[in-house]
């Protein structure tokens, strides 16, 4: 497999994974992590 094919095809893994996961999962499209990343921000100051 040369560097062009093996890169297009991890390309076209990494979509097929994605969109896989949202169709049988939606609520991780619909997951809001706002509220934990501001009180990590905050923690940190």
């Amino acid at each position: 497999m040369g560097t062009v094919t093996a890169v297009v095809f991890g390309g076209t893994m990494t979509l097929i994974t994605v969109i896989t996961t949202g169709i049988v999962s939606p609520t991780f499209r619909k997951l809001d992590l706002q509220k934990e990343l501001d009180a990590h921000e905050a923690q940190e100051e």
